[in-house]
């Protein structure tokens, strides 16, 4: 429909090439702010006009290098035929590549973090030149330099704006000789993008299909399985929503795993002495496991944005969904279900945590203990990812965000999504001072339980009334 328009193709790139970067902004801004911001407040030059002029500079600017990369990348590859195109082997490939990004980063970073603790090992690498590598790279890269050289405070202002009028006039320049010379290319590699072939079927077969695949299903399974394959079927609604239950427990468990390496085993003795030592006793070990596996099952499960973003998902659509004879009891109840199902496995991770740690203490414990832990760990975290979800659709029903052509608009800048991260954080503050201040007895976690599930039950009474009127 977009190609059939009137529209100019350094226009079509153009406006492509603005919202992505507009989407990515963000995220620069908070890195080169921060960053930045270190080094002004050491250096003590944080509130110079020219510092923050170069910080704001390198915000806009320096996105647009690796902009101009991906972009003559993406063109390239889209140019090899249209089998490339297809959505699924896209976002399988995408997702791949994603995972194992994460998850190598995050594996060097821990390495990184264990070496930096050891200041021997630096002052090995400085004075062997491990460093030169990187640097050699760092000053080769022009657009960096300028960058740090602008922002060094060691140069006078003259020299200063020169160098920022250099990153700025480069990569302006860059940026606008590539729209011209890759609209056309792009144009053309867009074509039939994400295009599927249909086949007729014959009658023989159309009824064969009839009769087997077309069953009657209840509306509140069909509309929860619409909610979930709506979630997994489009990548930037799935690596911003429910990895989350995936990627955490990966890092967590290669954080451990790199630790206890490092330290050949002496952490893993030292946290198996701690729970059979004498100063804490079983009980105290039992309270302890529960309110931390508990907790964990509640904030993970609720981290997946999916109350918070379960109207906003369906964006233009939503008008379809209200045309339709069904109840908003029925509607809200499958988004919550899907949210919930997430949640359900957060605190499944969280048990099996648990019962490892039980297992590795060596430390005997009652039957009663055991199933003590597992009810009030199982309770506490679905009670209580229910009632942040609840809280969540409430926010996103009275104001979802529309109007998108992005899917990862609807987590990256909407403001729901924001909500659904902070109000757990200060929900589990609370709870955290709860249990710390409160006795350590099992009874705290009856009363932890009764409180988010009361909440839990009359906020979603209201949400109800209140989504049938909206």
């Amino acid at each position: 429909t977009l190609l059939s328009l009137p529209v100019p193709s350094i226009a079509l790139l153009a406006s492509k090439w603005i919202s992505s970067l507009v989407l990515q902004l963000p995220l620069v801004a908070l890195l080169t702010a921060t960053g930045a911001g270190v080094y002004g407040y050491l250096e003590g030059i944080l509130f110079s006009p020219l510092f923050l002029l170069g910080i704001i500079t390198g915000i806009f600017v320096l996105p647009l290098f690796p902009f101009c990369l991906i972009y003559v990348l993406l063109v390239l590859v889209f140019s090899f035929g249209k089998g490339i195109t297809r959505k699924k082997l896209l976002s399988g490939i995408s997702s791949t590549i994603m995972i194992l990004v994460l998850i190598a980063s995050n594996w060097y970073m821990q390495n990184s973090i264990q070496y930096m603790q050891n200041t021997s090992y630096i002052t090995d690498v400085i004075k062997s030149g491990g460093f030169s590598a990187v640097k050699e790279i760092v000053t080769r890269y022009m657009p960096a330099v300028w960058f740090m050289l602008a922002l060094s405070g060691k140069i006078s202002a003259g020299k200063i704006l020169l160098n920022l009028l250099l990153l700025a006039v480069t990569g302006i320049a860059a940026t606008v000789i590539l729209l011209f010379l890759l609209a056309p290319a792009y144009r053309k590699s867009i074509v039939g993008f994400y295009e599927t072939k249909t086949v007729k079927m014959k009658s023989q077969k159309a009824s064969s299909f009839i009769k087997k695949d077309i069953k009657s299903t209840p509306i509140l399974r069909a509309l929860l399985k619409r909610d979930m394959l709506n979630v997994l079927r489009e990548p930037a609604f799935f690596f911003n929503g429910p990895f989350v239950i995936i990627i955490i427990p990966v890092i967590l468990s290669i954080s451990l795993f790199i630790s206890f390496r490092k330290s050949d085993g002496a952490d893993m003795t030292k946290l198996i002495d701690l729970l059979n030592s004498e100063k804490i006793s079983a009980s105290q070990i039992i309270f302890l496991l529960t309110g931390i596996a508990a907790l964990g099952g509640m904030f993970l499960g609720s981290l997946t944005s999916l109350g918070a973003t379960a109207f906003s998902r369906e964006g233009k659509m939503i008008q379809n969904i209200k045309a339709m004879p069904l109840s908003v009891r029925t509607i809200a109840t499958a988004k919550l279900l899907h949210a919930m199902f997430y949640a359900a496995i957060s605190t499944l991770l969280m048990e099996t945590g648990a019962i490892l740690l039980i297992i590795f203490s060596g430390r005997t414990f009652s039957p009663l203990q055991l199933c003590e832990t597992l009810f009030f760990i199982t309770v506490i975290s679905l009670t209580g990812a229910f009632l942040l979800q609840v809280v969540d659709m409430f926010i996103d029903t009275a104001h979802p965000k529309l109007d998108w052509e992005i899917p990862a608009v609807v987590f990256k800048q909407n403001i729901n999504s924001g909500l659904g991260v902070f109000i757990p954080m200060g929900i589990m503050a609370i709870l955290v001072c709860a249990i710390i201040f409160m006795p350590h007895m099992m009874w705290l976690y009856a009363i932890i339980f009764a409180v988010l599930a009361t909440t839990g039950i009359f906020i979603w009474i209201r949400y109800l009334k209140y989504a049938e009127k909206k």
